[in-house]
């Protein structure tokens, strides 16, 4: 997955290091006459993975092991204990129970009731949470159609969602304030003036998408939560802004005229919009610092 451009950071959860556990019986133990280093030592003679040497060659050097390791329950309750004069053996399953669990038993993780693997996909600052999630997807159908029936892989726990959520709440928003305040300055204003101001919106958001891309600055939810604050603001000033054009206008001066003397008439106080907005979150990041 790492390969894969577009995904940064990948960590593998909910699993440790396989190990069998042998739980032995003291009844069979004591009924059989077998004490427990006995047992330990039986299977660690039989539960070999060791070299045994090499084969030179003029083009190329084999090295030789000598592998006897149990890699399932089955294998394992198989292993001869005790063997009899007469062929009657006595096997670790008939003396005991073993489990295929993890070295760590709280690292072991389950989906629908079975075994699962976690990976676990975060992303840097800087990094697009959404086209982290698209690549993400992409990766997933391409490795289904490779997959065992026996193996699948399930999208869980996708907080992009929550991005996408200040997304359309963003866009919603939008569009109501767009359509309240063209209807408000239509009605008192008339059509030009109702258009200049709507226009403010999708002029001043494209001009902040720019400069983000520009700062490497990712749609996150911090900048969906400045988004949010700034959409009424910029109404705000703009409503604030027009009304003083128009009242210049209404004195006889020039549009061009009445624009630059109704813009300074109020540019001390359009930018207080922004600066009381910034200091009544200031508590709150006070309180997380």
């Amino acid at each position: 997955m790492l390969r894969v451009p577009g995904i940064p950071l990948v960590s593998i959860e909910g699993f440790s290091k396989r190990q069998f556990q042998i739980q032995l019986a003291q009844n069979k133990l004591r009924l059989y006459g077998i004490s427990l280093q006995s047992v330990a030592t039986i299977v660690a003679q039989q539960n070999l993975d060791l070299p045994t040497g090499e084969i030179l060659t003029a083009k190329r050097d084999y090295q030789i092991r000598f592998n006897d390791e149990r890699r399932s329950p089955k294998e394992l309750q198989d292993l001869v204990i005790i063997k009899g004069e007469h062929g009657n053996e006595v096997r670790l399953g008939d003396i005991a129970t073993i489990i295929d669990t993890f070295e760590k038993a709280e690292d072991k993780a389950t989906y629908n009731n079975m075994p699962t693997a976690f990976l676990k996909i975060r992303k840097n600052s800087k990094d697009d949470s959404l086209r982290i999630l698209e690549q993400v997807k992409n990766f997933i159908q391409q490795e289904k159609q490779g997959l065992p029936e026996q193996v699948s892989f399930n999208l869980t726990q996708d907080f992009t969602s929550i991005v996408e959520d200040r997304i359309a709440l963003l866009i919603s928003n939008a569009w109501q304030g767009l359509l309240l305040v063209f209807g408000v300055m239509w009605l008192f204003f008339g059509t030009r003036y109702a258009f200049w101001v709507v226009m403010g919106l999708p002029v001043s958001f494209l001009a902040s998408a720019f400069i983000l891309a520009q700062w490497g600055i990712s749609i996150n939810m911090l900048s969906m939560v400045a988004l949010l604050l700034a959409l009424g603001i910029l109404m705000d000033d703009a409503i604030v802004i027009s009304e003083s054009i128009g009242k210049h206008i209404s004195l006889g001066k020039t549009p061009v005229q009445a624009a630059i003397d109704g813009t300074m008439a109020v540019k001390t106080g359009s930018p207080y919009f922004c600066e009381s907005s910034f200091w009544a979150s200031m508590p709150k990041f006070a309180a997380k610092a």
